[in-house]
């Protein structure tokens, strides 16, 4: 399955104007192309090739390049739209399309810088905002992305005819055009601030609108975790795979959501779609272990050493504690194992 954000790559933004033609005469020589939102191979090949006639010549070359894979020359396009002329109307498209190729290979301050840009340049363009806001709350940031991702769902409403003045999260339209992700992300900062009723309302909104997409499942699946409802989480998170099989944390949700259901060797097939089959074991074992079942507990991680004599130490350490009935209490003192709690998931 396609992610959400590459079904709506080209959301919201409109390519102004007509492709330009090159030059015929070749370019003369450039210094080598640097840029603080550049982080991609060196660009030094192409400092001689025809320059873009226009901003949306570059906007197209930009859009040409990421659908062939190449993220770094899109974003090398995109940057030196900006220098252009006529780049004034497309400068908050640029730099967001940007910050998304930084957002999905990992680099998350560049990201931001550039989001930052973009909103500045069109603070009414939702689809900005809730870029922002997501990326500052991959980072941490909770506060400032709860802010910002208020000011996008506002700007979306807005745009549906809203007029109000205090916005009302339960009573919310959302149209083909709505940023779903801020949405959804605003469930995140709910559940994680301890408003479930809140959170589930958001993704039960998102998924009124979206019914094929699979994070906002996965997240409901998690509030409902947290509400003590695991029938509920366990539907919800096997509704999110059955949407998306490569959604790891998906995996990693329900196989800590069977293990807390007592559901020992389904948790174990469950971790085995996203680790070697004889740390699934560890993790199984040690997870029964926080679980209060030593017994149950050193089995798997017998089976653990079994399988694979050369594993490291940990499942030796584990099975150590097991047979010695080490509390859970004790456990979370001494250890920073994998996480053993469902998790909420901002990205597939």
């Amino acid at each position: 399955m396609r992610r959400w954000h590459d079904m709506q790559w080209l959301y919201g933004v409109t390519l102004l104007g007509l492709i330009g033609c090159a030059s015929s005469e070749a370019p003369t020589s450039q210094a080598p192309f640097s840029h603080e939102l550049y982080d991609g191979k060196p660009m030094v090949s192409l400092s001689n090739d025809f320059p873009p006639a226009s901003a949306a010549e570059a906007l197209a070359r930009g859009d040409l390049a990421y659908r062939k894979g190449d993220g770094d020359l899109a974003v090398y396009e995109y940057l030196r739209g900006l220098t252009l002329p006529d780049a004034a109307p497309l400068t908050g498209t640029f730099y967001f399309k940007v910050g998304y190729i930084h957002q999905h290979k990992g680099n998350l301050a560049l990201a931001q810088q550039a989001f930052e840009r973009a909103v500045a340049a069109d603070p009414k363009q939702a689809l900005f905002g809730a870029s922002l806001g997501e990326v500052l709350l991959k980072q941490g940031a909770r506060e400032p992305a709860k802010q910002q991702l208020l000011l996008a769902v506002q700007a979306d409403q807005r745009r549906q005819g809203w007029t109000g003045s205090q916005l009302d999260l339960t009573q919310l339209q959302l149209d083909a055009s709505s940023p779903l992700r801020a949405y959804l992300c605003l469930g995140i900062l709910a559940d994680l601030q301890g408003d479930g009723t809140l959170a589930r309302r958001l993704y039960q909104q998102v998924l009124a609108r979206q019914p094929s997409f699979p994070l906002a499942y996965l997240n409901l699946g998690y509030s409902l975790y947290l509400s003590g409802d695991l029938a509920g989480a366990e539907q919800q998170t096997s509704r999110a795979l059955s949407l998306d099989k490569n959604l790891t944390r998906g995996w990693s949700n329900l196989g800590l959501i069977l293990v807390r259901s007592g559901r020992y060797e389904e948790a174990l097939e469950v971790f085995s779609h996203i680790m070697p089959r004889h740390e699934a074991m560890n993790d199984t074992g040690y997870l029964a272990l926080l679980n209060g079942e030593p017994k149950v507990a050193a089995y798997y991680l017998q089976q653990a050493i079994d399988t694979c004599p050369t594993y490291y130490e940990k499942a030796q350490r584990n099975l150590k504690r097991a047979r010695q009935g080490v509390s859970a209490g004790q456990l979370a003192l001494v250890d920073a194992e994998s996480p053993v709690e469902v998790q909420p998931a901002l990205s597939q």
